[in-house]
C-alpha cells in the first residue's frame, strides 16, 4: 500500500487494530467535557452485571445513566482511572466494574466469561479539547474509558515522531479532562513507520518522552537503539501487532502499569527542608514487558528447578522490572492450574523495594500482605517460607540464621511455652522445618545491587530452600555436609552452642598479613570483598541445580563463570544471558551517560593543561608560571593529588547541575582513604575554601600503623551543622544534602550507588575487568541538565580501561568454558619447578610451603575461590591451600583469575602489572602459572 499520506498510515494501523481484537469507535459518541464514552459505559454494566444494574434501575429509573456516569466522573478525579479501571467505582454503595482481567488460573468460567466481554476501541481523529476543534489522531479506550492516545507522522509527508513529540508539547493542554494527569489517558505514544515513544505525563513544553523500541537488533551481540525491519514493511510494526493486541494491551492495564509514589526532600526557602511527594505513572518500557513475558513463558514451560540469566544494563529500570517479575512469579500456574511456585524470594539492598513492590501489588490486587519484608530476625524469614507469604524480601545476610530461628521455633523451655510439636526434640523439630521448606517451590530472584554478602550466607539459601539427591549428598565439601544440628547451633548432645556455626571450605584460619581473596591484594590486612556473583556462583557450583529452586539473576555485568552456570547455549554454542538489554543500546536511548566519553588519565590530562599554557594568547608569564606550578604536582603523593582534585573540582564541575554537582574519589585501601580525608580537609581549611565539603566512606574501625590512633567513618564524618556524627546509615541522605560535595570511598559505594547528582570521578585505584566497568558506572546515571561526566584517573591506562568495558558495552560472552582437567596440568607444571615441598602429613590437599619464608614469619593465607571455581563438586575433598609469600599468592591469584576469563593487563614487556616486584626465588614459580595460562 502506499505509504505517503499520513492518514494512509494511520488507516493501515486502524485496521491491524481491528483484525487483532480491536473494534471501531465512533466520534458521535465521544463526550469531549467528560473525556469518555459513555454509552460504551453503561452497555458493558447493563451487559455485565445485569442484577446490580437492574436493582438500580428499579430505584432511579430514567436517571439511572446520568447518575451513574456523574458519580464516575467524581471517582475518577478522587481515585483516578487506573485504580477505576481495576477496582470500578461506588454507586450507593455497590460496586460497578469498568473492566474484567484475565485471572491467573481459569477455574471461574463466570471470570472469564466477563474478559471476554471487554470491549477495546480505537477511535480516529477525535476531538480533544473542550475550547476548541483540536484533533487527536487516535484514541484507544476500554469499554468506554480512555487509557491511550496517540499522534501519528510519516516522514514522507516530512515529519516524523519527533514532531509528534513537539505537538504533545506545543498543542495539546494538560488541564483539559483528557489529558490530565491520572485522570484518563494514562500513556501518550509520538510514532512514525520507524520508532514509537511514550510519556505517561503531558506537562507542557517541559514533557518527557521514553523511548518504547526493540533496539537495532533485538537479540544480537550488537544492538542499539532504533527498531530492525518488521514483515509489516513499518519497522514500528511490533507495537501495533504485538504490543497493542488485545490480550497483551489488556495484561499492561491489569498487571504492569502502578502509580508510583517517591518522597523527595527539597530547600524550603529559609535554610531548612520539607518533604515533597512525588507521583508518577510507570508505563513499563519496551524490553522491560519484553523480559518478563519470555521470563514468565519459559518459567511455565520448564517448571521449576531452572536457571535464568538477564543481563540488563544500568538505566534499565531494574527496580521495575524486579517488582513485575516477583508478582507474575507469585502468582503464575501451570497448564493444570497449579500454583508453579509456593513462594518468591527476592534478594536484594534495594531499599525502596519491599515498599515499592507493596504498593505495586496493592494496585494491582487490592490485596495486603502478599510481600512481606524481613526486617526484623530469623524467625520472622523462617515463619515467612512455610506460611503462605506470596512474597519474601530480604539481604543476603539473614539467610545463615534461617535454622537458628527455625530451631528457636521449635525449642520447649524450661517454662512450658508453646511448640510446633511438644514431643520433637530441638534437633528433630529443626530437621522437621527444613523438610517442610525442602517440599515447596521457590522462585528466587537475585538483584546485583547488594555488595555486601558474605560468602557462606549464599550457600546457606541453597542449603536451607535445596533437596540434594543422594549423589548430591555425597559430593559436598565440608560446608555443605555439616548436619542440621550443627549449621543450628547444637552440639552433639543436643546443646546448643555459643554461636552460630558456618564454616566455609575457603575461609582458613586467618595468619598475620597481607589477605588475598579471588580479586587480589589489599593493605594492611584488608580484604577485597568478593562480589554477590562471585558468592552466587560458589552456591551453583557446589551444590548444582535443584529440582524444586529457580534462579533468576539481574546484572549488567555477568562474569564468565556466572554465564556458564546461569546462561543458556545460543547459536555460537556458547552460555548467553536469557534476556539482553545492552550498555550500548542504554547511552543510545539516552538512560544513561557515557563515562568513557571524558575519561582521561593524568597523562593525558597533563598534556591537555600543557597545551593550554602554550595557547598564544596567554601571556607568557602568565604561562611559565601555571605550567612550572603543575610540574611540581605531578601526582606522587596524596597531598598533591588532592591540589588537582580540589581546583578541578571548583573550577570545572561544581557549577554544574545549578550549583549541585558532586564528585566520588576512589581511594585503594581503607587508609588510603584516612589519609586522603585528612589532606582533603587540611588543605581547603589552608585555603579558607568554605564550597567544599568532603565525606569518606569505608568499612570497620582502622588502626593506623604509623601514629596507633584509630579510626570509623561515623567518626571522621562530623555533620557540619549539628556538630554531630553521621552514622553510616544516614551518609547517603547526608551527601545527597547541599552541605557536601566530594565523597572520598575505599571499597564502597561502588557498586549499587545511585547518585544523579554525580559529576566526576577522581581514581587513585588499580581497576580492572567488571570492577573498573560497576566504579565508573556510578556516574552514568541521568539527571535533567546533567552532560557527560568527567573522570581523572591516577593509576591505570586508558586502554586498560577501555578494555574493561568492551564485554559489557554489548553482550557478555564466555570465551572458554572452564576445564576442571587442566587443574591436574597445574598442579604438575607446578610440581616439576620444585618451588615448594608438600608434606606428607596433610591429607586433606596439598600443603606447599616456602621454608625460607615461613621461617621469617612471613607466611601468607590464600584463599582459593579462583581454583575451585572450576572445580566440580565431586573434585571438592582434594581443595588445594596454599601458603606462600603474599607477593606469590598476588601472582597466583591473578594468573588463576585469568585463566577463568577475567581480564587483566599486561605491560610492555607481558608482565602482569599486579605482580610487577616478585622476589628472584619466585620466578620460576610465575613462569610455571605463565606459561600454563598461555596454552
Amino acid at each position: 500500500m502506499s505509504q505517503t499520506s499520513e492518514k494512509a498510515f494511520e488507516s493501515y494501523i486502524e485496521q491491524m487494530l481491528l483484525a487483532k481484537g480491536w473494534q471501531a469507535g465512533s466520534v458521535k459518541e465521544w463526550d469531549k467535557e467528560l473525556a469518555l464514552f459513555p454509552a460504551q459505559i453503561l452497555n458493558f454494566i447493563a451487559a455485565t452485571q445485569k442484577p446490580l444494574w437492574d436493582g438500580m434501575h428499579e430505584q432511579h429509573g430514567a436517571n439511572l445513566q446520568s447518575l451513574l456516569i456523574k458519580d464516575l466522573v467524581r471517582e475518577l478525579a478522587i481515585k483516578g482511572s487506573l485504580h477505576v479501571l481495576r477496582h470500578g467505582f461506588k454507586f450507593y454503595g455497590k460496586t460497578f466494574r469498568l473492566a474484567y482481567f484475565k485471572p491467573a488460573q481459569g477455574l471461574n468460567t463466570e471470570v472469564l466469561a466477563n474478559y471476554q466481554q471487554n470491549r477495546l476501541t480505537v477511535t480516529r481523529q477525535l476531538p480533544c479539547h473542550p475550547g476548541d476543534h483540536s484533533t487527536l489522531d487516535m484514541l484507544f479506550a476500554i469499554n468506554g474509558l480512555p487509557v491511550a492516545t496517540c499522534e501519528l507522522k510519516n516522514p514522507w509527508t516530512g515529519q516524523n515522531w519527533r514532531n509528534a513529540v513537539q505537538q504533545y508539547r506545543n498543542d495539546r493542554n494538560p488541564r483539559a479532562p483528557l489529558f490530565e494527569f491520572k485522570q484518563r489517558a494514562l500513556v501518550h505514544f509520538a510514532a512514525d513507520p520507524d520508532e514509537v515513544h511514550m510519556t505517561t505525563r503531558l506537562v507542557g513544553k517541559k514533557t518527557f518522552f521514553l523511548p518504547f523500541n526493540r533496539g537495532s537488533h533485538p537479540g544480537e551481540v550488537v544492538c542499539g537503539a532504533g527498531n530492525p525491519q518488521h514483515a509489516s514493511g513499518y519497522r514500528s510494526g511490533y507495537f501495533w501487532e504485538e504490543v497493542l493486541e488485545r490480550e497483551q494491551f489488556l495484561d499492561i492495564l491489569g498487571n504492569f502499569i502502578f502509580i508510583e509514589r517517591k518522597e523527595e526532600k527539597v530547600e524550603d526557602g529559609k535554610g531548612g527542608s520539607r518533604l515533597l511527594q512525588k507521583e508518577a505513572v510507570i508505563f513499563p518500557r519496551y524490553h522491560q514487558l519484553d523480559a518478563i513475558r519470555r521470563l514468565v513463558a519459559a518459567a511455565q514451560l520448564e517448571g521449576p528447578g531452572q536457571n535464568y540469566l538477564i543481563q540488563h544494563s544500568a538505566g534499565s529500570g531494574k527496580t521495575n522490572s524486579i517488582s513485575w517479575l516477583s508478582h507474575r512469579l507469585a502468582n503464575l500456574h501451570d497448564g493444570n492450574d497449579r500454583k508453579l511456585f509456593d513462594c518468591v524470594i527476592v534478594i536484594t539492598d534495594r531499599q525502596v523495594l519491599d515498599r515499592q513492590l507493596q504498593d505495586a501489588i496493592y494496585q494491582i490486587e487490592h490485596a495486603q500482605g502478599v510481600v512481606k519484608a524481613i526486617d526484623q530476625d530469623s524467625k520472622q524469614l523462617a515463619a515467612a517460607l512455610i506460611d503462605g507469604t506470596k512474597i519474601v524480601i530480604t539481604t543476603l545476610q539473614k539467610f545463615p540464621f534461617v535454622l537458628r530461628g527455625l530451631l528457636h521455633t521449635a525449642e520447649i523451655d524450661s517454662r512450658g511455652e508453646k511448640s510446633f510439636a511438644p514431643t520433637f526434640s530441638p534437633t528433630e523439630q529443626a530437621k522437621a522445618w527444613e523438610q517442610e521448606i525442602a517440599k515447596r517451590r521457590y522462585a528466587v530472584i537475585v538483584d546485583e545491587a547488594h555488595s555486601s554478602q558474605t560468602g557462606e550466607t549464599a550457600r546457606e539459601l541453597k542449603s536451607i530452600l535445596g533437596r540434594s539427591s543422594p549423589v548430591d549428598r555425597s559430593e559436598i565439601d565440608a560446608e555443605s555436609s555439616l548436619s542440621l544440628r550443627e549449621r543450628a547451633g547444637v552440639r552433639g548432645d543436643n546443646q546448643p552452642t555459643s554461636s552460630f556455626i558456618s564454616p566455609h571450605p575457603n575461609l582458613l584460619p586467618e595468619v598475620e598479613g597481607t589477605v588475598l581473596y579471588g580479586s587480589g591484594k589489599r593493605e594492611s590486612g584488608e580484604t577485597e570483598e568478593p562480589d554477590w556473583e562471585d558468592r552466587l556462583n560458589q552456591v551453583m557450583a557446589s551444590r548444582g541445580r535443584q529440582p524444586n529452586i529457580s534462579f533468576f539473576a539481574y546484572t549488567a555485568t555477568p562474569k564468565g563463570k556466572t554465564l556458564e552456570l546461569f546462561g543458556r547455549v545460543g547459536h555460537t554454542g556458547k552460555p548467553e544471558p536469557f534476556h539482553l538489554y545492552s550498555m550500548r543500546q542504554a547511552i543510545e536511548e539516552g538512560f544513561i551517560l557515557d563515562v568513557l566519553r571524558n575519561y582521561t588519565t593524568y597523562k593525558t590530562y597533563f598534556k591537555l593543561v600543557k597545551a593550554m599554557q602554550e595557547d598564544p594568547n596567554l601571556p607568557k608569564k602568565k604561562a611559565a608560571r601555571a605550567l612550572a606550578k603543575f610540574l611540581v604536582l605531578h601526582p606522587t603523593n596524596i597531598s598533591q593529588k588532592i591540589e588537582i582534585i580540589v581546583e578541578h573540582f571548583r573550577n570545572h564541575v561544581k557549577h554544574h547541575l545549578g550549583g549541585q554537582a558532586k564528585a566520588m574519589v576512589v581511594t585503594g585501601s581503607r587508609l588510603h582513604a584516612v589519609k586522603y580525608m585528612q589532606a582533603f580537609q587540611a588543605y581547603i581549611e589552608q585555603h579558607g575554601y568554605h564550597d567544599i565539603q568532603p565525606l569518606v566512606a569505608f568499612s570497620g574501625t582502622l588502626l593506623d600503623p604509623e601514629t596507633g590512633q584509630e579510626y570509623t567513618e561515623p567518626g571522621m564524618n562530623v555533620d557540619s551543622v549539628t556538630g554531630k556524627a553521621i552514622s553510616e546509615k544516614q551518609l547517603p541522605e547526608c551527601f545527597n544534602s547541599p552541605d557536601y560535595q566530594v565523597l572520598l570511598v575505599a571499597n564502597k559505594y561502588q557498586t549499587g550507588f545511585d547518585q544523579p547528582k554525580l559529576m566526576a570521578m577522581y581514581v587513585d585505584k588499580r581497576l580492572d575487568g567488571v570492577q573498573a566497568v560497576q566504579t565508573l558506572s556510578r556516574l552514568n546515571r541521568m539527571l535533567p541538565g546533567k552532560e557527560a561526566p568527567f573522570v581523572l584517573d591516577f593509576v591505570n591506562e586508558a586502554e586498560d580501561i577501555y578494555r574493561a568495558f568492551k564485554p559489557y558495552y554489548d553482550a557478555t560472552s564466555l570465551q572458554e568454558s572452564s576445564d576442571p582437567a587442566l587443574l591436574e596440568q597445574l598442579k604438575h607444571d607446578l610440581d616439576s619447578m620444585q618451588v615448594y615441598y608438600s608434606e606428607s602429613k596433610k591429607s586433606s590437599g596439598y600443603g606447599c610451603l616456602l621454608d625460607r619464608r615461613r621461617q621469617q614469619g612471613c607466611c601468607r593465607r590464600a584463599y582459593t575461590d579462583v581454583f575451585t571455581a572450576s572445580c566440580p563438586a565431586r573434585n571438592r575433598a582434594q581443595l588445594h591451600y596454599f601458603h606462600l609469600p603474599g607477593r606469590c599468592l598476588a601472582f597466583m591469584n591473578v594468573t588463576l583469575k585469568v585463566m577463568v576469563g577475567a581480564t587483566h593487563s599486561r605491560d610492555s614487556q607481558g608482565q602482569h602489572r599486579d605482580c610487577a616486584s616478585l622476589p628472584r626465588d619466585c620466578l620460576s614459580f610465575a613462569g610455571a602459572m605463565r606459561r600454563f595460562h598461555e596454552r
